[in-house]
C-alpha cells in the first residue's frame, strides 16, 4: 500500500471515522468495504457485494451511522431504515479464512497491529427475501458467512 493511500485512509478516518474501498470488478463482484470502524468505533469493518459500488457506498454510509449512533451488530441481526419499501439488511459475519479475501487493504492498514474481522452487510431480493430463504430470487452476491456449500458425497464404510 503506498504512502499516499495510507495517508488518505488516515485522513478520512480522522474526519469521518472511516475509509470505503471500491473494487467494481474482483473475484467476488463488485465490493465494497470499510476500512476504521475497529479503529473509530471498536467495531468489526462492513462489506457489501453484488450492486453498483456507489449504492454500496451509500448503503455502508447509512449502516456506519447507526453505528455511530450506538449500534452494534451481531451476525443475524436486522438492519432497519437504509432500503425503501421497508426491506432490510442483514449483518452476517464473514468466516475468518475469507477475511483477507475481502479486507485486503483493511488488513494491510492494520499492519499486524490488531486482527481484522467484519461483516457482511447481506440485501435481500424485491420481495425482501435473503439468498438462503425458500423462494429466493438470487441476489448474486457471493455470501462469506459460510462454507461454500457442495454436494454430500456417499462415505463407503469398510466391510465388517
Amino acid at each position: 500500500m503506498s504512502s499516499r493511500v495510507i495517508e488518505r485512509i488516515k485522513k478520512d478516518i480522522a474526519k469521518f471515522g472511516w475509509h470505503c474501498i471500491h473494487v467494481p470488478e474482483s473475484d467476488l463482484g463488485s465490493l465494497s468495504y470499510t476500512i476504521g470502524l475497529q479503529e473509530s468505533f471498536d467495531h468489526p469493518e462492513l462489506a457489501m457485494l453484488g450492486l453498483p459500488v456507489q449504492v454500496q457506498h451509500e448503503l455502508l454510509h447509512l449502516t456506519v451511522e447507526q453505528i455511530r449512533s450506538g449500534k452494534r451488530l451481531r451476525s443475524g441481526v436486522t438492519i432497519r431504515g437504509v432500503l425503501a419499501n421497508d426491506l432490510v439488511l442483514t449483518a452476517k459475519r464473514v468466516i475468518a479464512k475469507r477475511v483477507n479475501d475481502v479486507f485486503a487493504q483493511a488488513v494491510n492498514y492494520a499492519d499486524g497491529v490488531r486482527a481484522v474481522s467484519g461483516f457482511q452487510i447481506v440485501w435481500p431480493d424485491r420481495a425482501g427475501r435473503f439468498p438462503w430463504e425458500r423462494g429466493s430470487s438470487g441476489s448474486g452476491q457471493p455470501l462469506l458467512f459460510g462454507e461454500p456449500t457442495e454436494p454430500r458425497k456417499k462415505v463407503r464404510r469398510a466391510p465388517s
